[in-house]
């Protein structure tokens, strides 16, 4: 027979969290061989199943009500969260196999147990799942294996047979087909060496039965009488075959009863190789470096059995995580500014910090902020992406925004790796001055950012730099105007930014563009993102506002009124109002401006807006009829509040005055006379 179906590694998704895993003494009676070590390690929920991807990942499932998680594992006892998702609810046994990145999944159907799902899914990271389409429903499916010529075999303990799923859309076939099939079959384990497919059933009421014992399957579909695991009890175990490493080439199955781990001889006999566990269950050996785990005490702790598990060091899971994370996490002065103006070392101090070395995550709910009592010159700034392990792609950009509004960068990093682990820390050097007040660390990336508990759910940084006073800074510039243009492929201008512009503590903006292309979406979106029309004039009077140069994003602030000019012929408002840190706030209003009617712009609405949404009594007019009210009615936090709303339609008359009634659109060309 052939070799086992080929496995996608997984990558290290799913995001990080603070499970509660810890490390506990062995137990005493628990006799453990000479020349192996262990670690075993409890959780705040049961484990079920386990199985290895060929990477050498190790995955749990949970096994109680109410919690609904696939725990990854590596080799150094890194934990994730795989995947949280209801198809991994409740009591009823779960097992995988990887699928590329994916994990195939077999669910048992136990309503009663908090499970009301059933048969074979293919889970994503993260915790998404589809059902394949089989040819019957299974709904008694136990462990699921690679199939040596491709596909996989699984055993269901209700229909009473193990099956061959060559692929999806591809029928089944039933692999014991002569004799009597064994009741109960969970478990399977493949050798490749020799070409046997082990079964392992469950003893006790239905669907379960018979002998607690393992079967070989021949080839010609008979299901063979291996080796007795216990005949006195109805507490089961797990089943799995090592294929080298410090346990051999071997089968091994786990008593629960009799509290031992049973290697199972060539003829079938069971020989005792570790004793004194408590109720061990489901167990699989790591293909890479052979190291076992075995789940025990009905799934409250995990089992570790190795060679040398010296590379998980001692704590949680949680705490090794952590400790891993802080490889890449330069200690506090380790990393020091280094620029023409920030002196030496000792000049700098370190203005704020947040790092700590407990699990971390992504995605902080909070920008950390720091507030400095008169100017400062900042020298570095750093964040941190450990991003379940996969860091980023490359670096971004980090910026600080004042309470006032006013954003100094952004400052483009050097991405540095740590631990393996590709640009995980974000470093910019500033070197500039930046005045008195409190200041909110911005990231571009928030969505890898770490954050933790202990950082009060906000992003990991370090601030450094010293008073402005203790160096001698260049002196702030004024007026100094950055200039940002942007061209079509044939060299026309769309539009030209000059920002930046300085006036003591406020920017000013001055906006020269030239037509908006419609096929270049960030140029026609600014367009209108900037209150201003292409042929318009610049904001009134000299408005300050705030510019974010990324993404050309306009985040203003303060009063705004433009007009916009149609061939030259006439003028008219655009709209006018007043923006708070980026929001709408206050009252505004908004005209339009019917052109082929040959008339000036005529209002087109006006209300109220509190932190940029819709708030209290807002009047809309008809678009036609100058003047006369179309629509009005109450908004409460930018809702429409039912039963305020009153609507009218006009008509034309014979004098072209609109007058209340229902619209005739043959009348609307009294308007051009």
């Amino acid at each position: 027979m052939g070799g086992i179906a080929s496995e996608g590694q997984l990558p290290d998704s799913g995001h990080i969290e603070p499970n509660p895993i810890k490390q506990l003494s062995l137990p005493a009676g628990i006799a453990i061989p000479s020349g192996l070590e262990e670690k075993l390690f409890n959780s705040s929920f049961a484990f079920g199943s386990v199985f290895f991807g060929p990477d050498g990942t190790a995955y749990a499932f949970s096994s109680e009500r109410g919690t609904q998680k696939l725990l990854a594992i590596d080799s150094s006892g890194v934990a994730h969260t795989y995947a949280e998702s209801e198809l991994l609810s409740g009591l009823s046994l779960k097992t995988g196999v990887m699928l590329g990145s994916n994990v195939l999944t077999t669910v048992d159907y136990w309503p009663e147990g908090g499970s009301p799902f059933a048969g074979i899914f293919e889970l994503k990271p993260g915790g998404s799942y589809r059902k394949l389409n089989l040819g019957a429903d299974y709904s008694g499916v136990g462990r699921i294996i690679a199939a040596p010529d491709g596909g996989w075999y699984f055993p269901d303990f209700e229909a009473d047979n193990i099956w061959h799923l060559p692929g999806e859309g591809v029928a089944e076939t039933p692999l014991i087909t002569k004799g009597d099939v064994p009741p109960g079959l969970v478990y399977l384990a493949y050798d490749n060496s020799d070409g046997t497919l082990y079964a392992m059933n469950h003893n006790g009421g239905w669907p379960f039965g018979g002998l607690f014992a393992v079967y070989k399957i021949t080839n010609d579909g008979e299901a063979i009488l291996f080796a007795k695991v216990n005949e006195t009890s109805a507490q089961n175990g797990g089943m799995a075959l090592s294929t080298g490493g410090p346990f051999g080439h071997a089968l091994y199955v786990t008593d629960a009863a009799g509290g031992k781990l049973l290697k199972v001889e060539a003829d079938g006999t069971t020989v005792p190789v570790i004793t004194g566990l408590i109720k061990p269950g489901d167990m699989q050996f790591n293909p890479v470096n052979g190291d076992l785990l075995i789940v025990c005490d009905d799934g409250k702790s995990l089992l570790w059995l190795g060679s040398d598990l010296s590379r998980i060091g001692s704590g949680s899971l949680s705490e090794i995580e952590a400790s891993e994370q802080e490889k890449a996490i330069p200690a506090k002065g380790e990393i020091e500014a280094q620029s023409d103006l920030s002196g030496t070392k000792t000049d700098n101090i370190e203005i704020f910090n947040n790092w700590n070395s407990g699990l971390v995550e992504s995605s902080p709910t909070c920008n950390p902020s720091f507030e400095i009592s008169q100017p400062h010159f900042i020298s570095y700034i750093d964040t941190y992406h450990w991003n379940n392990g996969q860091g980023t792609s490359s670096g971004g950009t980090i910026s600080l925004k004042k309470e006032d509004g006013e954003v100094f960068g952004p400052w483009t990093v050097v991405a540095e790796s740590g631990s393996g682990v590709a640009n995980v820390l974000w470093i910019s050097r500033p070197d500039e001055v930046i005045p008195a007040g409190t200041y909110s660390i911005i990231d571009s990336e928030p969505e890898t950012w770490s954050k933790n508990s202990e950082s009060n759910d906000c992003g990991f940084s370090k601030v450094e730099g010293h008073p402005a006073q203790s160096v001698s800074a260049p002196p702030e510039q004024k007026n100094e105007i950055q200039t940002v243009r942007e061209y079509d492929s044939d060299g026309k201008l769309l539009w030209e930014l000059e920002g930046y512009r300085h006036e003591g503590d406020d920017k000013y903006k001055v906006l020269n563009r030239g037509s908006p292309s419609l096929t270049d979406p960030d140029s026609f979106i600014l367009s209108f993102q900037s209150g201003l029309s292409p042929e318009s004039n610049a904001a009134e009077g000299g408005i300050p506002i705030c510019i974010i140069h990324e993404g050309y994003q306009f985040v203003p602030h303060g009063k705004i009124k433009s007009w916009v000019t149609f061939s030259g012929i006439f003028e008219t408002p655009v709209v006018e109002g007043e923006y708070k840190n980026g929001l709408k706030q206050g009252r505004w209003i908004f005209w339009s401006y019917p052109e082929m009617f040959g008339k000036a712009a005529i209002k087109a609405a006006e209300g109220e807006y509190e932190e940029g949404l819709k708030e209290g009594h807002w009047t809309y007019y008809d678009a036609n009829c100058e003047n006369m009210v179309s629509e009005e009615g109450d908004y409460l936090n930018g809702v429409k509040q039912e039963g305020t709303w009153i609507k009218n339609e006009y008509v034309v008359d014979s004098q072209g005055k609109c007058v209340p009634g229902k619209s005739d659109p043959s009348a609307i060309g009294h308007l051009t006379e």
